[in-house]
């Protein structure tokens, strides 16, 4: 009989560096479906990879040729899902993109932010907070 070890929830911290471009969005979606799959948070899957696509969508939008960074943690009860690009944040094509993740986002409770990524990184950094509670459909423990 095998055995298969859980990561525990507390150790979701993931980093991808990622070239930019929309290549880079299906791949990041599935890993972090993953993740959470092996991290006992499968209920999260769905949303947060929907999520994920929107906010790498969003980045790669701004210059296509031009590095990302995405996170994935989880602290406090929450995912919290990161993308830093290189682009000032108030450009309106962002704003424009994220309208319909920032309501996808308050059905279930979290938020959307977006701000200046401090240096070194300088640019944009565009998150996502999801509390378990409000995505749990019941399958989450």
């Amino acid at each position: 009989m095998t055995t298969t070890l859980r990561p525990p929830v507390e150790d979701v911290a993931y980093s991808f560096g990622l070239p930019g471009g929309a290549l880079c969005v299906p791949v990041v979606q599935h890993a972090v479906s993953a993740l959470l799959g092996r991290h006992g948070l499968a209920c999260m899957a769905g949303f947060a990879g929907w999520a994920t696509g929107e906010l790498l969508g969003a980045a790669c939008q701004q210059g296509p040729d031009q590095r990302v960074s995405f996170y994935v943690r989880w602290r406090f009860g929450a995912l919290r899902l990161t993308a830093f690009d290189q682009h000032a944040a108030g450009e309106a094509s962002r704003r424009g993109r994220l309208v319909r993740l920032d309501a996808g986002v308050r059905v279930f409770g979290g938020t959307l932010a977006v701000a200046p990524a401090g240096p070194p990184l300088g640019g944009t950094r565009t998150w996502v907070s999801l509390p378990r509670e409000g995505v749990r459909s019941g399958a989450c423990v």
